[in-house]
């Protein structure tokens, strides 16, 4: 049987798959009779945005940018002067906040998947880089996919067309 990934025409709402981080809980699961997939969590090279850390000379205040002179949104440009900005040191943000104690997750799919099931997954483990808006990177934060009888196969596509909702 193939199954085309690209649209489901059954317009079903497609089950939740949920996201766990605590192995416990995995195993709650799993006792359960679910399937837990476990992935690595990885971050994404691209999610990563440059600056530096500047002081105030006189105030000691502290703030991030880009770099001395940057962009503000209907405002023309902005500098910070060297003789009341000091650079302290260069750092790096990263899009996607995230606490985790370990470096993995798991996908705790419904009961009885379906081979071609599409499934909404409410929190991905992925860090996918979906655009940039104004030096902020956005990233998805849920997704698409399909169930192919051993893994989840997200929908990748859905994150570079008109169809992809960007949330958070």
């Amino acid at each position: 049987m193939e199954f085309n990934v690209n649209y489901d025409r059954s317009y079903n709402a497609p089950r939740i798959v949920k996201t766990v981080f605590d192995l416990e809980e995995a195993n709650t699961y799993i006792s359960e009779g679910r399937i837990v997939l476990f992935k690595s969590v990885k971050t994404n090279r691209k999610l990563y945005s440059k600056g530096y850390l500047f002081k105030h000379r006189q105030t000691g205040q502290c703030r991030i940018e880009q770099a001395r002179q940057f962009p503000i949104q209907y405002a023309g440009w902005e500098e910070l002067s060297e003789d009341e900005w000091e650079q302290i040191l260069p750092v790096k943000d990263y899009a996607r906040a995230r606490t985790l104690e370990h470096d993995w997750a798991g996908y705790v799919l419904p009961l009885e998947p379906r081979l071609g099931e599409i499934f909404y997954i409410e929190d991905l483990i992925e860090d996918i880089f979906v655009s940039e808006f104004w030096g902020s990177k956005i990233y998805a934060v849920d997704g698409i996919a399909s169930w192919n009888g051993s893994e989840l196969k997200l929908r990748r596509d859905l994150y570079r067309s008109s169809e992809c909702y960007i949330v958070g």
